[in-house]
């Protein structure tokens, strides 16, 4: 498990993880800014932070598919989307479609 945490004048604003996930994979999730950090770079810093400490070949996220603004974030980062699927509880207007994003990180 690693976790990054970029702080701004000694306040966390923005962080993310990763766990092992297989030989070859990482996983990464709880990426996240505050909003009063957005739009100045830290999200994508602390992600190329967790890309660099990842000598593993696959880093994958998982986003919802929904989510226009998550979407371009990993599409800028140069992840692709590698599947879809259903998640969340039951059927119906609370079942959302996710999408795992994924990445080869070649060092």
């Amino acid at each position: 498990w690693i976790c990054m945490v970029v702080e701004e004048d000694g306040v966390p604003v923005a962080c993310a993880e990763a766990i092992l996930r297989g030989g070859v994979q990482r996983y990464l999730f709880n990426v996240g800014v505050i909003p009063s950090a957005r739009k100045r770079g830290y999200g994508r810093l602390v992600v190329e932070a967790l890309e660099r400490q990842c000598p593993e070949y696959m880093l994958y996220a998982d986003v919802w598919q929904d989510d226009a603004q998550a979407n371009a974030f990993w599409a800028s980062l140069g992840y692709e989307l590698a599947r879809t699927f259903p998640y969340g509880p039951g059927l119906g207007p609370f079942r959302r479609i996710a999408g795992e994003h994924w990445k080869m990180n070649v060092p």
